[in-house]
């Protein structure tokens, strides 16, 4: 059996690790004693080539096949009628809700139900800053 002090030590030099793992890059890149090509590529692979979004992917692909097949159509039959029921509430709601205020049910959907159901603005699995190119365009009601 280890001992407190071993089971500690054993945890703060793999803290230190870690910390110096992440950290490292990072300084170098702020005092640029990294060279111009490397930073460059490096720029180019995160943010040109969107290999953050595919890491995702994988994390998120790769947590699914490793779920057992039996709970996974288990939980997704349990969980797929309430997510369902869950977006028509919410539908239903907000529509109510605008209606009362005289807003369009369409425009009510698309720019307030929606992105909520999805996260908010800037959150989910896709932001809704990449769903609308351009924000919706609120059309005049006729009187």
């Amino acid at each position: 059996m280890r001992s407190a002090s071993a089971c500690l030590s054993g945890t703060s030099s793999s803290a230190a690790a870690q910390c110096s793992a992440s950290s490292l890059p990072v300084c170098s890149r702020y005092f640029n004693l990294l060279p111009e090509c490397v930073t460059n590529v490096s720029d180019g692979w995160i943010n040109g080539y969107s290999f953050l979004n595919v890491f995702i992917t994988f994390l998120v692909v790769g947590s699914l096949l490793g779920i057992d097949r039996d709970v996974l159509i288990k939980s997704g039959s349990l969980y797929i009628p309430t997510l369902l029921c869950s977006l028509l509430g919410a539908c239903v709601f907000g529509v109510v809700a605008g209606l009362i205020f005289g807003n369009d049910p369409l425009y009510l959907i698309t720019s307030y139900v929606l992105p909520i159901m999805g996260g908010g603005a800037g959150a989910g699995a896709v932001p809704m800053a990449q769903v609308y190119p351009t924000p919706p365009v609120r059309t005049p009601q006729a009187t």
